[in-house]
């Protein structure tokens, strides 16, 4: 089991500030703006996602962005080569972990480090190309 890369990072922007963070990412940097998985709407969470070469920036407007930092969804996610080994390795270390809303085309989950940052474990089910 190996990590093999970072796949995205994830950042909170105040809902009252998501027309000025569109503006900055998408006009500002000119990230190419991506469509989001609607699971994640359905789910009630709102934001954008923008791709970086073969990474991608996730920003989610939140309401209360300065919520308590042990649950604060701030995050990498790490794609690794053996999603299943590496969730029974955490798991077996004591490392508590969190089921995601499922994502097409993605099996993952998360846990958190002795800090308390959330990190995200990703293996893609089908092939990135078309997505």
């Amino acid at each position: 089991m190996s990590i093999v890369s970072l796949q995205h990072v994830q950042m909170i922007v105040p809902a009252a500030l998501a027309d000025e963070a569109r503006r900055f990412y998408g006009e500002l940097l000119g990230l190419e703006e991506m469509r989001r998985p609607q699971s994640l709407s359905d789910a009630g969470r709102t934001g954008v996602w923008y791709r970086i070469g073969d990474q991608e920036l996730h920003l989610r407007f939140e309401t209360d962005p300065d919520g308590e930092p042990e649950l604060s969804d701030r995050h990498p996610a790490l794609v690794t080569n053996d999603l299943d080994g590496l969730r029974k390795r955490l798991s077996a270390a004591g490392c508590e972990l969190e089921e995601a809303i499922p994502i097409e085309g993605r099996a993952r989950f998360f846990a958190r480090d002795p800090g308390g940052n959330r990190i995200e474990f990703l293996a893609f089910t089908v092939d990135r190309a078309g997505a």
